[in-house]
């Protein structure tokens, strides 16, 4: 159950901020789905210790909730909050569609939510750094070899500017249009993609670290 005094919280920290608009809060999983039919959401922010249903207290059926919302409403940026320091848990979440993973014990972050909250709205990726760095070292060495270190530099930027054009994204790194393109091309090729949105949703599901906008 999430307390009324945790969103009130949340409404503290981001109603103040001019372009978000709180259009609704829940206390239980169950109430989500109502809520999101009934109006237009961009962001859905989480507490990951909210329950599905009232007998039901366990963190982890947040995880089935996450990928049965994100295949309901693919277009939903999922922005969790959490007091559990578990990789596995951030890790399962953002594979199930989770876009942001904030641990309250990363205070800046929480200070600073409404950042967090428009920065997964543009399509990014969020993490605060203490849930970067269990999200890090919970993976596998394979996940991490996906991409090269100067791919994942160049797909993380691509997620945090989607409007910028490939020359643009190319003057921004010092490169020519050329070796972006080419860059690019190997990034769609090892993720199995064909443009740069599928490369960034895949890489925020394989490998969440990879596309980080902001580690506070």
């Amino acid at each position: 159950e999430a307390q009324q005094s945790i969103i009130d919280g949340y409404s503290y920290r981001l109603g103040n901020a001019p372009q978000i608009e709180i259009v609704g809060a829940a206390s239980f999983g169950a109430q989500l789905e109502p809520l999101l039919a009934e109006n237009s959401v961009d962001v859905l922010l989480l507490e990951v210790h909210i329950t599905t249903m009232p007998n039901d207290p366990s963190p982890y059926p947040i995880v089935r909730a996450i990928a049965r919302l994100h295949k309901k409403y693919p277009a939903l940026a999922i922005l969790l909050v959490s007091m559990h320091t578990d990789g596995a848990l951030i890790n399962s979440a953002m594979k199930a569609g989770a876009r942001g993973f904030i641990l309250k014990e990363d205070r800046s972050s929480i200070q600073e939510l409404a950042t967090a909250v428009q920065m997964v709205a543009n399509g990014g990726v969020y993490f605060s750094r203490r849930a970067y760095e269990l999200s890090l070292r919970s993976q596998s060495d394979d996940a991490r070899d996906i991409l090269t270190p100067k791919q994942r530099q160049l797909l993380s930027f691509c997620a945090t500017h989607p409007e910028y054009s490939l020359d643009k994204v190319a003057q921004r790194f010092g490169f020519k249009p050329s070796t972006a393109r080419n860059l690019l091309c190997m990034v769609y090729s090892r993720l199995g993609v064909h443009n740069r949105a599928s490369a960034v949703a895949k890489a925020a599901h394989l490998m969440p670290p990879c596309l980080v906008h902001a580690v506070i």
